[in-house]
């Protein structure tokens, strides 16, 4: 096609649908969606030589770089940054920082030394090189985690590192181009690209911040309306990243991945929910959308004269891949110390998975095209095709039959008797709904009753499996874990109705389930249990700093928080007690699993009672505003959910709807931050 902007359309619209029908495959054949998405590239780029279709609009050298680099990455990056639990993060920098930034420098050095010495290679492409391959890309090793269940922290630190790993990689090439471009000598090149690498940091830091604070505090004010907000964050994911790399040359990856941190960090926004979910559901999506065009577009650029080039150094290449992760995760992760402060250190088994789930992916291969038109013969790209693809189809397909050979896809009996019971109580949901069709037309066919004693037969199934499983494998340990990670469940779904009705604003949210999956998190991967805290976000040390200042409004502002915490957690501690003792009488629990599991659920339902107390008694004022506040939030939420069932029956057309939510919400009386 002549016009390149059709071509480019065209050819995207053609992959998004290709990937659309891979995805099934992906799920159907449990082969890592990315990798699928890379063998399809490649067979898509091959089809190109006997049909005439528009993938060169894509794959063209200056086109590929422009739009991994300026539109894909920025994408992924803030997607990433933005959904990331900002406490963890915190948490696990330490370990986080040893892997993305001196972690990577090692790495690189392996790299570079390896090629150098055994390939007779200059020492400059081997350098280059090394620095270009030592970016990973988590995709493929955090579907298999999710699937595997790890615990939150581990996927938290792939993540982690991949995120500002990438940044260092793009900062250290371009310093590295510069300084072999002008023939600087080596101790000069150290010296002046230590320097350039700070300033790129730090001014891509200030950069992201300023806009991240820029957009969180226009979030707040144009809060209702779900439009401004997509834009707003569109904005500021491209603003943060346009501005730092080509207004003021510092890095714009860590600018974009700043600006995402800082609306993480206020996660969940003060906005209305829906707004939120809105949000949410647009960054999944492009997210989505990015990731498959960077691995189609992957395949699409490999070429069986590019893989042939490159394997006269690939085994050299990738042994010093495979030698530099293993020192990374083996070497340097144990002495960064223990993950969110855990007696226990990274177990070997998932030490493994991270070893070999260091794939390499589209930044390598946008450095290496854009390097290649520098260095002029190509042979670079050729080489970084051959040890990116290695990564991806190699390890990629590998990883899963590495967890299973490490037993970490055979759920403890724990899991699988909460799996089961699961299963047993959506079974029992089918038999009720269907219940309700015995005095409808539906009965006479025979369909519900055929169909009510399929479930009988797979509850019954269920059931069995579930008494052996209690009786011969879980034993009272396994069973006093089980109960409490399943009050904890239910806290975890109260507290959020709490919110969802807006009984329970934010920031108190988040801190409590906070608190709540982190005990979920001890229990399911053998953890100690920390501390449970009513409001673990502000330290204890600052607490009682301020609450021994003779300024009566901070203390007032902490006893508000607590207030609304202690209440919300009485209540949901309540409720997990009920149900429990319900569920122990059908189970016929043994005595001491009941006492102890209904004892520390007491114990957590008195803190938050005395809580409650105290606050009245010190407080009145601050305990008779935020009840109102309550009772408030519990009136306009109730009017909000009318208003927009009324627009879904057609009652109100969406206009008129959103004039009446939007009065509703300027009236709205907030509680202190």
């Amino acid at each position: 096609m002549d016009n390149p902007f059709v071509s480019a359309t065209l050819s995207l619209m053609i992959l998004l649908l290709i990937a659309a029908l891979v995805k099934p495959v992906a799920e159907r054949s449990r082969v890592p969606f990315p990798v699928l998405l890379v063998v399809v590239g490649m067979g898509l780029g091959l089809t190109s030589t006997h049909w005439e279709v528009p993938w060169s609009a894509l794959t063209e050298s200056s086109v590929f770089i422009e739009l991994i680099m300026v539109i894909l990455l920025p994408t992924l990056v803030f997607e990433t940054a933005a959904s990331l639990d900002t406490d963890r993060l915190l948490d696990n920098y330490k370990a986080i920082l040893y892997l993305a930034v001196p972690g990577l420098l090692i790495s690189a050095g392996i790299i570079t030394l390896v090629v150098g010495l055994l390939t007779g290679l200059d020492w400059g492409f081997a350098l280059l090189l090394g620095i270009i391959l030592s970016a990973t890309d988590p995709a493929a090793v955090i579907a298999e985690f999710r699937r595997l269940g790890t615990p939150r922290d581990l996927n938290l630190l792939v993540e982690g590192e991949s995120l500002f790993n990438d940044a260092t990689t793009i900062v250290l090439t371009k310093i590295v181009v510069v300084a072999l471009g002008a023939g600087i000598a080596w101790q000069q090149m150290v010296f002046d690209g230590a320097v350039q690498f700070l300033v790129a940091m730090i001014g891509g830091i200030v950069n992201g911040w300023i806009f991240g604070r820029l957009a969180y505090w226009l979030l707040v004010r144009l809060r209702s309306d779900p439009f401004v907000g997509i834009t707003l964050t569109l904005l500021l994911a491209y603003g943060s990243y346009l501005s730092a790399e080509y207004l003021f040359h510092t890095s714009g990856i860590i600018s974009t991945a700043v600006a995402g941190l800082v609306l993480a960090k206020e996660r969940p926004l003060p906005i209305p929910h829906r707004v939120e979910q809105y949000l949410g559901s647009l960054w999944s999506f492009l997210s989505y959308v990015a990731t498959i065009l960077i691995f189609l577009m992957v395949g699409l650029i490999t070429k069986p004269e590019l893989l042939l080039d490159g394997l006269d150094v690939a085994a050299v290449v990738i042994l010093g891949m495979l030698l530099s992760r293993g020192v990374m995760i083996y070497g340097l992760l144990p002495a960064a110390g223990h993950l969110r402060r855990h007696p226990r250190k990274v177990r070997m088994a998932y030490r493994h998975i991270l070893n070999w789930g260091g794939l390499r992916g589209a930044v390598t291969l946008a450095l290496a095209m854009g390097l290649s038109g520098m260095i002029g013969d190509g042979h670079l790209l050729s080489v970084a095709l051959v040890a990116v693809l290695f990564t991806i189809i190699v390890q990629g397909l590998s990883i899963g039959r590495l967890a299973h050979s490490l037993k970490l896809d055979i759920p403890e009996a724990p899991e699988r008797i909460s799996q089961a019971e699961s299963w047993l109580s959506a079974k029992k949901s089918a038999k009720r709904q269907l219940a309700d069709l015995a005095d409808t037309p539906f009965a006479h066919t025979g369909a519900p009753a055929a169909y009510e004693k399929s479930l009988d037969e797979e509850m019954t199934g269920l059931q069995i499996q579930l008494s052996h499983w209690r009786s011969e494998e879980e034993g009272p340990v396994g069973e006093w874990q089980r109960f409490l990670l399943r009050g904890l469940s239910l806290e975890v779904t109260y507290i959020y109705k709490l919110f969802d009705q807006g009984l329970l604003p934010p920031k108190n949210y988040i801190q409590l389930r906070r608190s709540l999956t982190d005990q979920i998190e001890a229990l399911r991967h053998d953890y100690p249990r920390p501390e449970f805290e009513l409001l673990k976000g502000i330290p204890a040390f600052w607490r009682r700093i301020v609450a021994s200042l003779p300024i009566a409004s901070p203390r007032e502002k902490f006893a508000a928080q607590d207030y609304l915490s202690a209440w919300a957690r009485r209540l949901s501690s309540g409720h997990a007690m009920k149900t429990l003792e319900s569920l122990m009488e059908l189970d016929q629990t043994s005595t001491a699993v009941r006492q102890d599991v209904l004892k520390i659920y007491l114990g957590w339902h008195e803190e938050a009672k005395k809580k409650i107390a105290t606050i009245e008694e010190l407080f009145p004022g601050v305990a008779d505003g935020q009840q109102r506040y309550m009772v408030q939030q519990l009136s306009l939420t109730a009017q909000i959910q009318n208003i927009e069932q009324q627009t879904k029956s057609g009652l109100l057309n969406e206009g008129e709807a959103e004039q009446m939510i939007h009065q509703l919400l300027a009236g709205q009386k907030h509680p202190e931050k």
